[in-house]
């Protein structure tokens, strides 16, 4: 399993989304890498941060604010893309 794909199976798995191949073959890449192993001890803490730190004042961007933001997103992606 290439490095990118672990990456995203990690990603996958704190969503409880990876199938049980995928965690197979992440944890025998796992094994063996120590920057994914080190992304992956990353993205946990990064989660159990989140979740724990979760409380009825948590706000969420409304939908006008999330439209804006992906604009400005776009727009600041392309400029790279265009290099």
């Amino acid at each position: 399993m290439p490095c990118t794909e672990a990456h995203i199976v990690c990603d996958k798995a704190q969503y409880n989304e990876a199938t049980l191949w995928e965690k197979v073959k992440m944890t025998m890449h796992l094994a063996m890498c120590k920057i994914c192993k080190q992304y992956t001890k990353n993205n946990v803490k990064l989660t159990k941060l989140i979740n724990a730190n979760r409380d009825e004042n948590f706000q969420r961007l409304d939908k006008q604010s999330k439209v804006k933001l992906k604009a400005t997103f776009d727009k600041e992606l392309a400029k790279y893309s265009n290099e």
